[in-house]
């Protein structure tokens, strides 16, 4: 890891041990939820460009794929590659 990769988990780290129980009260009343910005999912990852690929991810998390809803973000990734 370089010099900044380094600070930036120092950082977290020390936040995390410092401020937990805070951080916790926060987690409870604001639980991290997906938000959905037009057809784009945002989550704290990387985005996934292959549709095939971004399907077999969903699965191995037992994440449930409603055709309907991803069809569209799954036809958009088929374009866009």
């Amino acid at each position: 890891m370089d010099l900044v990769d380094k600070l930036f988990v120092e950082i977290f780290d020390t936040v995390n041990k410092e401020y937990k129980k805070h951080l916790k009260t926060v987690d409870q009343q604001y639980p991290f939820r997906l938000l959905k910005i037009s057809d784009e999912v945002i989550t704290q990852g990387r985005r996934i460009h292959d549709p095939e690929l971004f399907i077999e991810s969903l699965t191995k998390r037992c994440i449930d794929i409603n055709k309907e809803i991803m069809s569209r973000y799954i036809d958009y990734l088929s374009i866009h590659p």
